[in-house]
């Protein structure tokens, strides 16, 4: 996959799987917590942790276990965790976190910039459908889905 100028010439495709892997881990330790994850994805992708550490070139937290990154992201505020009643109703969320850290590093915007493009429940969808695709033609099928309503970098528009 091409990502955007921002990223291309700074990561090896290994490394942006494994960076987006972390956020995949993070995504799966947050519902084995029982975080609410209606709660939890937009928080997280909205956060300054995220916008500052997770979408920079270079960051220590890429690297770090969900563990660590969790304990940033909680520093920075609190994340309800779900009551009795309720069921974290995401079909795979680790796949979600994958996605959404992909098509960052696909499109050059921010991790808050694509949430408001791809909310959880949109995401949820692609995720049922998508799931057992390549991760790179996972990442092209959503973006010509969404590609002619969203200003895309001029690398995307091919």
């Amino acid at each position: 996959m091409k990502y955007s100028d921002k990223y291309d010439k700074y990561f090896s495709s290994d490394m942006v799987e494994s960076i987006a892997k972390t956020q995949g881990a993070l995504f799966s330790f947050a519902e084995q917590q029982q975080y609410d994850m209606s709660k939890f994805i937009p928080l997280y992708l909205k956060s300054d942790f995220c916008n500052n550490e997770m979408d920079a070139i270079e960051s220590y937290f890429h690297w770090k276990t969900e563990g660590i990154l969790m304990s940033q992201i909680e520093y920075e505020q609190a994340i309800p965790k779900i009551s009795n009643q309720n069921k974290n109703l995401y079909y795979d969320v680790f796949w979600m976190g994958i996605m959404y850290r992909l098509l960052v590093f696909a499109t050059g915007f921010s991790s808050k910039e694509i949430y408001d493009i791809i909310d959880a429940k949109f995401m949820d969808k692609y995720a049922i459908s998508l799931e057992l695709c390549d991760f790179d033609d996972a990442v092209s099928i959503i973006l010509v889905d969404i590609k002619g309503k969203y200003n895309f970098p001029a690398c995307m528009k091919n």
